[in-house]
């Protein structure tokens, strides 16, 4: 994991209430769920990336370790 992402992380769970935290990490990033696992996390269910259309995004998996929630905005 890169000292970026284990920093960031850190960061957000220090401001986190105290309640319940969700982490969505792609199934394919191992480096990723290792860290979440190392910090505590434990894997709840699997997360499925769905598309319509042309696949005309290329994915790189390793460097993306939290996607957001489409409610945030």
């Amino acid at each position: 994991e890169s000292d970026g992402a284990r920093t960031l992380v850190t960061s957000l769970l220090n401001q986190a209430d105290s309640g319940s935290v969700l982490w969505d990490i792609l199934d394919e990033n191992e480096p990723a769920a290792a860290a979440a696992r190392r910090l505590g996390f434990t894997p709840l269910r699997s997360l499925t990336r769905m598309r319509l259309g042309p696949d005309s995004v290329v994915s790189q998996v390793g460097p993306q370790y939290a996607i957001a929630d489409p409610a945030i905005g």
